[in-house]
């Protein structure tokens, strides 16, 4: 890092007045609000975001959220490559960082020695946000454990594939999960009760984020010796009017089924292990899914469904 002597004042010396709590909050106000003094998710205004992107057209190092950490790393170690170590990166990368906090900041943070680089008084002020700044992330951290990501579906198997998609990125996050049509899902993610919904058709509305989650596939399950067991495709047509095993719990997957088979006579089941029991020892016809948690046996099989609506393309609806 080089030593820089710029000079940031009519008189010649670094005015501090310059470096303003709300001048280097801002820039870490993903996290830290300036105005109210507390932690908060958001806090971009317009102008912020015209001057970021100016700044990134022009070519300038952007700000980023590991510099507050590594400039306390530099004030502790003294030196770029015992910090460097520390942080577990490169030498380079951490001064090409620190040049790029100065240059955001517009004064320079460090002065050096022979054999060690240490904070200037512009450095220590920064480093004294800094720490005020990490210890409100891990406050606001500590609570957003407390409150849950509320997630919606209108299927079981994609919602319990993404409550666990998101136990395994936030350990320390509840979730609430809850199985809806899809009319409600969307008032729910419009009024705020719900943080993440899955729908099996893209949303009219361009309000919301989304993306394809997953496709699941419907097929039937059946026993050697039933009259189906050498087709290697059926459809609903063909199964209409057949008794067959259902579980309650599958969502709008039994609005069509029921739809798509008026005829047929379902006997229900509302928890999915006790199911997989009676499938076990049952010889009547079941659905399953490429994601049903059922190991087949020897004497069963699985015939899929070539119908267009027995494939459903599931999608993950943000705000």
């Amino acid at each position: 890092m080089r030593q820089s002597h710029a000079s940031h004042s009519d008189s010649g010396n670094l005015d501090l007045s310059q470096l303003s709590f709300f001048h280097f909050s801002s820039l870490f106000s993903c996290f830290y609000c300036a105005e109210s003094r507390k932690f908060c998710t958001m806090h971009i205004n317009k102008a912020t975001m015209r001057a970021m992107n100016s700044e990134k057209k022009e070519g300038s190092s952007m700000f980023t959220l590991e510099q507050p950490e590594q400039l306390l790393a530099v004030e502790r170690d003294q030196t770029l490559s015992r910090a460097a170590r520390s942080l577990a990166v490169s030498q380079p990368t951490l001064t090409r960082s620190m040049q790029a906090l100065e240059r955001a900041l517009g004064v320079p943070l460090f002065s050096r020695t022979k054999n060690q680089i240490i904070l200037n008084e512009a450095g220590k002020k920064t480093a004294a946000f800094a720490r005020d700044v990490l210890k409100q992330c891990e406050q606001f951290q500590n609570e957003l454990a407390d409150t849950p990501i509320r997630i919606g579906s209108l299927a079981p198997m994609p919602l319990e594939h993404l409550r666990n998609q998101i136990r395994q990125a936030n350990p320390r996050r509840a979730v609430e999960a809850k199985m809806a049509d899809g009319n409600t899902l969307l008032r729910g993610l419009e009024e705020g009760s719900f943080d993440q919904i899955i729908l099996d058709a893209w949303p009219r509305t361009k309000r919301f984020s989304c993306k394809v989650f997953e496709t699941e596939t419907l097929f039937i399950l059946v026993k050697q010796g039933h009259r189906f067991w050498n087709r290697q495709t059926i459809d609903f047509e063909t199964l209409n009017g057949e008794t067959m095993l259902l579980n309650t719990q599958i969502g709008s997957w039994e609005s069509l089924v029921r739809e798509k088979m008026p005829d047929s006579t379902f006997l229900m089941q509302t928890d999915l292990q006790a199911l997989n029991v009676v499938r076990r020892h049952s010889s009547l016809p079941s659905f399953v899914s490429n994601f049903t948690p059922y190991t087949l046996a020897s004497n069963e099989r699985m015939i899929p469904l070539v119908d267009s609506e027995a494939t459903k393309t599931f999608l993950l609806v943000t705000r």
